[in-house]
């Protein structure tokens, strides 16, 4: 918790993490038989969640459990399976919110095998009924399918850019948690040395999110590598300011303008007396040669 990996209840009530739980070990299933969308990050929706997400993924869950559980003299191999996977997927569901991710497909390794295990023992069930010519041409389609939709996946894992980018077109931008996207790639772009345009990714970080810390740190470690050009003036809005301000006082030629008012010298003396609020109608950062 101390590190900030654990995030208290303040992070979104508790009926919003069950529910996002509730979504996710269906969403888990869903990437599993037809994994498109795949995202580096999938943001916590929060109270975004549409009400009849979670009731659907519900009842979906309930009518399986029902239907391994009546079938556990039959076929127990479906209920080991699918308590493995409901019961492994315990911890890391989202209960206890761990960063501000909804979900991570490298948690499913461990349950997946649950499905994998109904899976593999089903197929012998399969083949009794006289349904194994069958067998071979399924696999080849699904195996081709699968092949294919690696490639186009691999394909986005060519660079932290090309990563990132992919994580933003596949992300419903109604989720808060797409302004911490945009700023792993403002990042990505400070790393290639496209310091413009990695300014450019943390303003539409802030404009979703003003607060995003990791923002506003790489904000001021960006506006630190183009301090050499001679003026930078940029506008931002409230702790994105300060913050950038503070970076230009430590360096020891900053000025900053609080909300359209005169410029004023930014330094240590005159930290202690100002405030976020004091920036809440905008400002301008000024670095200076």
């Amino acid at each position: 918790r101390s590190g900030g990996a654990i995030r208290s209840s303040e992070f979104s009530s508790l009926y919003f993490r069950i529910a996002n739980a509730l979504v996710s070990y269906f969403e888990y299933l869903r990437n599993m038989l037809w994994p498109s969308g795949l995202s580096v990050f999938y943001p916590h929706p929060g109270n975004a969640l549409p009400i009849w997400k979670p009731l659907a993924c519900t009842i979906v869950l309930v009518v399986v459990t029902i239907w391994v559980v009546k079938g556990i003299r039959r076929a127990p191999y479906l209920a080991v399976g699918w308590f493995w996977y409901l019961g492994t997927l315990v911890p890391v569901i989202g209960i206890v919110q761990v960063g501000e991710q909804a979900m991570a497909d490298r948690y499913t390794y461990v349950p997946l095998i649950g499905i994998f295990i109904a899976i593999a023992w089903s197929l012998p069930e399969q083949i009794k009924t006289g349904k194994e010519k069958l067998l071979p041409i399924l696999s080849g389609i699904v195996i081709s399918l699968l092949i294919a939709l690696t490639w186009i996946q691999v394909s986005h894992w060519k660079n932290s850019i090309t990563l990132f980018k992919h994580a933003i077109n596949v992300t419903d931008t109604k989720y808060l948690g797409v302004a911490t996207i945009h700023a792993f790639l403002g990042d990505a772009y400070h790393r290639e040395g496209e310091l413009g345009i990695a300014i450019s990714e943390f303003k539409k970080s802030l404009d979703l999110d003003p607060v995003n810390l990791y923002s506003l740190n790489n904000l001021a470690a960006t506006l630190a590598a183009v301090i050499s050009m001679k003026t930078t003036n940029l506008p931002f809005n409230g702790q994105a300011v300060l913050f950038a301000g503070l970076l230009a006082a430590i360096l020891g030629n900053g000025c900053v303008t609080p909300g359209g008012g005169s410029p004023e010298l930014f330094n240590g003396k005159d930290l202690d007396g100002w405030a976020i609020t004091d920036f809440a109608g905008g400002g301008k950062i000024e670095v200076k040669d």
